[in-house]
């Protein structure tokens, strides 16, 4: 499945945007859409294919 891109601000449901000044931190959330079909119980992000995996557990999504 190919990432759509999008990211939206923490607390709100707004694209996040902009550019940040070194040692600057701020969150995000990435969304995906995901067909109905599929059962998801995984999702993993990776920066590269030699960089560090995150796991998160998707099945209890709606």
């Amino acid at each position: 499945m190919d990432y759509n891109q999008l990211m939206l601000k923490a607390t709100r449901n707004e694209n996040a945007a902009g550019s940040l000044k070194p040692g600057e931190e701020t969150r995000v959330r990435f969304f995906f859409t995901l067909p109905d079909t599929l059962g998801a119980k995984t999702l993993y992000l990776s920066a590269g294919s030699e960089g560090r995996v995150f796991a998160f557990d998707v099945s209890g999504a709606k």
